[in-house]
């Protein structure tokens, strides 16, 4: 191997930078979900509904991280 190959072991910054942001996004996605969980014994619809779009957002976010990190090995 030559001295200025790259074998794909440095991330881009652009990557770093949606991976980070998704990440985030989901982890705050998740906080509020359980947030919104506990905090209401018997929430009403528009609680239901919320903790509802909060879930959908953690699955989307959770895919979209092994996406990016399926696309980055691959």
């Amino acid at each position: 191997m030559a001295a200025g190959d790259d074998d794909g072991k440095v991330v881009a910054p652009y990557f770093k930078m949606v991976f980070l942001s998704v990440l985030g996004l989901t982890v705050v996605m998740l906080g509020v979900t359980v947030w919104l969980s506990i905090g209401f014994s018997h929430p009403d619809g528009n609680i239901n509904s919320t903790i509802s779009t909060t879930s959908s957002l953690c699955k989307i976010g959770f895919g979209a991280i092994a996406g990016l990190i399926g696309g980055r090995v691959g």
